[in-house]
């Protein structure tokens, strides 16, 4: 059966659906008068029915059923005159019911031959009104069959059947007198006609370009004319096909290029149709595009919803450098088109002429969801996933080689692009550029987003659409291909302007290592075996990276030391939502610091980098990035008139000329502080300690011989800025041990350790300005309770300065500080001066010794009037320079574990104490004002060590009430020379130790005192001195007197014992009695004895 054949479908007695295997459908469907009744219908029966209509869609009716076809059949009906006619049918919307609104009828009418004819001047509006296609009354339709082909055929006598009409102007004239509806090849249900348009008119006004749409309701776009105005007088030919149903399918409808262009005031003359650009290569040579015959064509885009379309470009075209002053600016035969505002964007090809391509693919994304950039607010949801939708849309562009060569793609940084050295000279310092390349796939799908650049008066708005815009699409779009490279093995040398080396193969671009910097021991910043990702990022114009998570960091080396100080870039460690640290910056754009983050849609790929548990954060995290940026650095600028350490800091973010790279809230890794500092690890709290900011300047490198190098290590800055965070605590977080080796343990909270501040400004990789406050508690001092509310802490100054090239950090303590302790015989403890130290750390042990060294007085009471034992202190009355019994090298120390260094223990070493008599003035009429006791050392013990027990004869203290000691004690051992004992005695000069001892907890009454004395060759048990071994002299009682002539010292009951048998003398008891100088200052002893004999019973 020649031609198309219909079968009858179930869904409808009446309706007939093509047998042709085709993409489109079509159908006929019977008047309701017809008496057909059979199975399938051929064309020629078709054409013979009368009331019938040809049917066509893109696509079959969602819900093909007797109710849609009858619902259809009263569409038709009210579009057809009430006479003999058909109609062509075509379905605008198969998947909604029908209407008059998504069907367009085209009747025909056969009054009075057997000709069909267009009843009446019909028009079909197409693109939403940009495009009318009118058929002229009295077209003549008829069949045409040919083989096993068909169409229907329009055609008019002497002129053309349709008309065409771009914004309500004609802008054709036919080119055939025919026009043809197919019903069986591919292009069923498609117009064809030929037509042409005149290039210097009606080509470039008729909306054809690319466009690009941004605002709200897509309200405004960027218009970027391809093909520049063309001889006059000339039309280029075209052969159009267009489908009602199917408008922006460019396979259906288009104006196809024949590649002809003609004289229209010369019959006969044509040429081959090409075209002007305003493309250009990098060296700005003009490109000149020729399109291929029937693969070029224009065609439909969308601009919103109900809006009209516009035409763009699609298919393949041939790319024609043209030449100036002979010259093509080709380089060893390559070429590269430049694609990016910068010219840091190109693409490289092998040029010869007729054998490159330039494609263009309709239907891609172009509306911004995000242009211009706005800040980010917390009302304000950005759209980051792509920076182009596709609800509005245009054509992008690829290259190939007809011959399949390779098309390389290149990306710099903007203003930036990598650099090598120069092959011909390995030694200058003057560089060459490094192509890092990647093979773009010749698929024939492959594309990107690329504009003419045309200067105008929206120039300015159009680089920052470039910048803001298509160059990260185009990022996104090439990320997709560079995964499916194959491996390079030659691994070359390149360095960007900003000053960082990379080590790469160069064919396919793939990145060994990233070396951002390094410090003054030779210690690296580096990415090593970057991902795609950060290849990415890195070849960005206008790169402004931000990096909360690490994940497409690959293996990232961070950490760095300045002055000795060592930090850690931990991007992506332990974050939270909406509270961050370790963030990283790498800023190289023309926009401060504190502009770009405002906007995360300005950001390089903000959704590899970022997001607290994993990459793609949604935009509202983005947002609150954003937000933790202004408020982090916000903070500094409120804090810099009060802090000028902040306002390097602030002059750096507001400034749009620096680059570099910046860290925010940076880890500092305690155990590799320097190590006068590493004792501060443990008034630290840990989770507050960070530096504020670190940074990294741009680095220069050099050439050596072809070898890349850093010109000198790497400029880095920074700031510590540590702050308690409460102005009084008893204890960091954790638990806090505390423990006497000699002198008991502590109760809990009895001494802490607080840093205070820490504040340390780095400049140019040296510590420029340092200073701290640290605190030191002592709630108990020589075992006394301090009084609860007075003074219990001292506050010591850290500063700074350098010694012969090193870094020396002092901790001292000013301004005296006086406890008041819970004790009826201390005035109060008075500290001077407290040295903070930290003692070297074993080589491999993790143990942190430190402490505090003490220069201070203690003031004693005189417990009872006349009775000054202790004799240091403030006279009532009288106000000395410096009262009380001077002492140093009172120790307190503490020792923790870097692994947790919250848990503390402390000691107080007293036997280091020393003191100065000279500098302890005595009060008057004391023991040690009168009695020439020499003092020596400081002693203390426990109840298992009383003073007794020490090798103390107690002395009785006549007069004065005691309680006695019974626990801690802490005493002042003098020796009291007693002249000598002559030959009688084998001792030589006697010198006694005397101790004063005094207990803790002291109340006012009864004192806790001890006074003890050893005498020379003495048993401290019998009281007992040996006189050559022959003679023993006993001592009954030793008491001390005090009178108002000073104090006495007096040995009772006194006698002799020849070989322990007889008493000399006998009957009798004799008094010893030791004085000084009532008025003091004499070291010299008085004394005299008293002898009482027994009356005789």
């Amino acid at each position: 059966m020649p031609g198309v054949s219909f079968q009858r479908s179930p869904a409808h007695s009446r309706l007939f659906i093509s047998t042709a295997s085709l993409s489109n459908w079509s159908a006929f469907l019977l008047s309701d008068q017809s008496t057909f009744n059979g199975n399938k219908i051929d064309l020629t029966a078709c054409w013979r029915e009368r009331g019938a209509a040809f049917i066509f869609s893109h696509k079959a009716p969602a819900a093909l059923n007797q109710a849609y076809v009858d619902a259809l059949w009263q569409v038709v009906l009210a579009k057809t005159p009430q006479f003999l006619w058909n109609a062509l049918v075509f379905l605008q919307d198969p998947d909604a019911a029908p209407t008059a609104e998504n069907i367009w009828v085209l009747p025909v009418t056969q009054p009075f031959t057997l000709q069909f004819r267009v009843h009446e001047n019909t028009v079909l509006p197409i693109g939403n009104g940009l495009v009318e296609l009118k058929f002229r009354k009295d077209t003549q339709v008829s069949i045409q069959i040919l083989g096993d082909k068909s169409a229907i055929k329009l055609d008019f006598p002497n002129s053309h059947p349709v008309e065409v009409l771009i914004q309500g102007k004609p802008v054709t004239n036919q080119t055939t007198r025919e026009a043809l509806l197919p019903l069986t090849s591919p292009a069923c249900g498609c117009f064809l006609f030929g037509m042409h348009l005149t290039p210097d008119d009606q080509l470039v006004n008729i909306d054809l370009g690319l466009k690009y749409f941004f605002g709200k309701e897509n309200s405004q776009e960027l218009h970027y004319p391809v093909f520049l105005p063309g001889p006059e007088k000339s039309g280029v030919f075209f052969d159009a096909a267009i489908d009602p149903t199917a408008l922006l399918n460019p396979e259906r409808t288009f104006l196809a290029f024949t590649g002809e262009t003609r004289r229209l005031t010369t019959l006969g003359e044509s040429t081959t149709t090409v075209f002007d650009t305003p493309f250009r290569t990098l060296k700005g040579y003009g490109i000149r595009l020729k399109p291929e015959k029937e693969l070029a064509r224009l065609v439909f885009s969308r601009r919103n919803a109900g809006a009209p379309y516009y035409f763009v470009p699609a298919g393949d075209f041939e790319v024609e450098i043209l030449p100036q002053a002979g010259k093509t600016g080709l380089v060893n035969g390559t070429a590269k088109w430049l694609v990016g505002f910068a010219g840091a964007e190109t693409i490289r090809f092998p040029y010869e002429p007729g054998k490159v391509l330039l494609r263009f693919h309709p239907h891609q994304p172009a509306f911004a969801t995000d242009f211009p950039a706005q800040p980010s607010t917390h009302t304000n949801r950005l759209q980051l996933a792509a920076p182009l939708a596709d609800h509005c849309q245009t054509a992008w562009l690829s290259l190939r080689r007809r011959d399949g060569k390779p098309v390389h793609f290149i990306s710099q940084p903007d203003g930036g692009p990598l650099y090598k050295p120069d092959a011909e000279d390995l030694d200058t310092p003057v560089f060459d550029y490094l192509d890092t390349t990647f093979e773009l796939p010749a698929d024939g799908v492959f594309c990107l987003p690329i504009i003419p650049h045309i200067p105008g008066p929206h120039a300015a708005e159009e680089l920052n659409f470039e910048n803001q815009i298509l160059s990260p699409a185009r990022k996104q779009a090439v990320d997709a291909i560079r995964k499916t490279l194959p491996p390079a093995q030659q691994i070359v040398q390149s360095t960007t302007p900003q000053g960082n080396l990379v080590k790469l193969q160069p064919q396919g671009n793939n990145w060994t290592e990233l070396l951002l910097g390094e410090d003054a021991s030779a210690q690296q910043l580096r990415f090593d075996l970057p991902p795609l990702p950060l290849q990415k990022a890195f070849q960005t114009n206008q790169q402004f990276l931000v990096v909360t998570n690490a994940t497409n960091l690959g293996s990232f080396q961070n950490e760095l030391s300045i002055a000795g100080w060592p930090f850690s870039f931990n991007a992506g460690q332990n974050q939270r939502l909406g509270d961050y640290s370790n963030v990283l910056i790498f800023k190289f754009c023309n926009e401060s610091v504190l502009e770009r983050i405002q906007n995360p849609s300005l950001w390089t790929q903000p959704k590899d980098f970022n997001g607290a548990k994993s990459v793609n954060p949604s935009d509202l995290e983005l947002q609150l990035i954003s937000r933790w940026l202004q408020d982090y650095i916000g903070d500094a600028i409120q804090n810099q008139s009060e802090n000028p350490y902040f306002k390097d800091f602030i002059r750096l973010v507001q400034n749009p000329r620096w680059n570099g790279v910046l860290a925010l809230k940076t880890d500092i890794l305690p155990d590799g502080l320097p190590a006068e500092l590493q004792g501060l690890v443990g008034g630290i709290d840990l989770s507050r300690f960070n530096a504020h900011h670190v940074g990294m300047e741009i680095n220069q490198v050099k050439n050596q011989g072809g070898e890349l190098t850093y010109k000198e290590k790497s400029s880095l800055f920074g700031l510590v800025y540590y702050q308690d965070s409460t102005r009084r605590s008893s204890a960091p977080a954790g638990a806090v041990r505390r423990s006497s080796a000699k002198a008991g343990k502590f109760p809990s909270e009895t001494f802490d350790f607080r840093v205070l501040t820490l504040l340390a400004q780095f400049k140019n990789s040296a510590l420029q300005q340092f200073s701290s406050k640290i605190r030191v508690t002592m709630r108990e001092l020589f075992g006394e309770k301090v009084v609860p509310g007075s003074t219990d802490h001292i506050i010591l100054d850290g500063t700074h300065e350098k010694k012969n090239g090193k870094d020396v950090y002092t901790f001292l303590s000013e301004t005296p500080v006086q406890f008041q302790v819970e004790s009826a015989l201390y005035q109060e403890i008075e500290i001077d001066r407290a040295v903070f130290l930290t003692h070297p750390r074993a080589e491999g042990s993790r143990e942190v010794h430190a402490g505090f060294s003490f220069i201070g007085n203690l003031l004693f009471d005189i417990p009872q009037a006349g009775f000054d034992l202790l004799s240091f202190g403030k006279t009532d009355g009288r106000a000395e320079a410096n009262p009380g019994l001077a002492f140093s090298n009172l120790q307190l120390g503490f020792s923790f574990n870097l692994d947790h260094p919250t848990l503390r223990t402390f000691s107080m070493n007293y036997p280091m104490v020393r003191f100065n008599l000279g500098n302890s003035p005595l009060r008057e009429g004391s023991l040690l004002h009168q009695l020439p006791l020499e003092l020596k050392s400081f002693k203390f013990g426990n109840p298992d060590t009383p003073p007794g027990k020490q090798g103390y004869l107690p002395v009785e203290l006549a007069g004065l009430e005691t309680a006695g000691i019974s626990g801690d004690w802490y005493g002042l051992e003098c020796i009291l020379h007693m002249g000598s004992a002559g030959g009688l005695s084998n001792l030589g000069n006697l010198a006694a130790p005397v101790l004063l001892a005094w207990g803790t907890g002291s109340k006012t009454g009864s004192p806790k005192i001890f006074m003890g004395i050893k005498l020379p060759g003495a048993n401290p048990e019998a009281k007992m001195l040996s006189i050559q071994g022959l003679l023993k002299l006993n001592i009954d009682r030793i008491q001390l007197v005090s009178s108002p002539n000073g104090f006495i010292l007096k040995l009772d009951d006194i006698s002799l014992k020849f070989f322990g048998l007889a008493k000399i003398p006998p009957g009798g008891s004799t008094a010893f009695y030791l004085f000084g100088n009532p008025e003091g200052g004499n070291k010299d002893i008085g004394w005299y004895a008293a002898y009482n004999k027994e009356p005789q019973a």
